[in-house]
């Protein structure tokens, strides 16, 4: 993967995960907060395969939170 390409996704995923962000702000039920959530987490996870690959660390294929 080209340091390009891997810029413009990261890019395009950081502007998905703020209208996420957005998403859950506005939202006035739970159950969609709880969507947006969900959404914003295969974001991420997509986000962080770039990285990975565009970088071959293999740390950053997986994504765990800290205790």
């Amino acid at each position: 993967m080209s340091v390009a390409l891997a810029t413009r996704l990261i890019d395009v995923l950081g502007a998905l995960l703020l209208f996420s962000t957005l998403l859950i702000l506005a939202s006035g039920q739970l159950f969609r907060a709880i969507y947006a959530v969900a959404v914003q987490s295969v974001f991420l996870a997509i986000a962080g395969a770039v990285l990975g690959a565009a970088t071959g660390n293999p740390d950053l294929w997986s994504l765990r939170a800290s205790r």
